[in-house]
């Protein structure tokens, strides 16, 4: 991480403004934002530096910090591994002050602890997940990189989560659960077995769409 004090931030959407105010609660500031075109609402009056493919763009991002504000996990993925790959800067982690996180926990980079999100002790967080707004992650949890646990998401103990997963709000994963790479949990859905790579299910209990 540079020893800048400043993030340019990458995607300015809805998920973007939340970002914004965990990234300035750590002590950094944001001045300026990456997206495909400049934005008609500016909320947080930020400089506009084109898209992060821009020469701008990339030079303020290899003197400063980043970090990708974008909730699609395949595009969150793509624009992270790029921009490493072009400034080889590592992102910044974003985690919330109000969040509690327990003994031993480990986070890869990029990574998203919203406000009230709990993780318990010897849980593993891979690169680019998102872990959202009071989330509950129980011990020895691993979640696999750049997957998106949505809002009051329960994952019990000992449970993994693959890679590129959407777990939505309010569903619950038990205890000792596997979830295979890029599966789609519906909001409210209780998953109580299993699942295969590219699994898509909804319902209490979970039933295949």
């Amino acid at each position: 991480m540079s020893e800048s004090k400043h993030v340019v931030i990458i995607g300015y959407s809805g998920h973007a403004l939340v970002l914004i105010d965990i990234i300035k609660s750590m002590g950094f500031t944001v001045n300026s934002y990456c997206d495909n075109e400049e934005k008609s609402s500016n909320p947080f009056e930020l400089d506009y530096l084109g898209s992060e493919n821009s020469a701008t763009a990339l030079e303020e991002i290899r003197k400063t910090n980043f970090f990708v504000c974008i909730g699609s996990n395949v595009i969150r993925k793509a624009v992270q591994t790029k921009l490493f790959n072009l400034t080889h800067k590592i992102p910044i982690n974003a985690i919330a002050k109000s969040s509690i996180i327990g003994s031993n926990v480990k986070f890869g980079n990029g990574v998203m602890v919203g406000d009230g999100v709990v993780i318990n002790s010897q849980s593993k967080i891979g690169d680019g997940v998102v872990c959202n707004t009071n989330s509950t992650i129980e011990h020895e949890v691993i979640i696999d990189d750049f997957s998106f646990i949505g809002p009051n998401a329960t994952l019990l103990g000992a449970c993994r989560i693959g890679k590129n997963c959407f777990i939505g709000a309010n569903a619950i994963i038990l205890q000792g659960i596997e979830i295979g790479d890029n599966c789609v949990i519906g909001a409210g859905t209780v998953v109580l077995k299993d699942l295969p790579d590219n699994s898509k299910v909804v319902g209490n209990p979970s039933r295949f769409i």
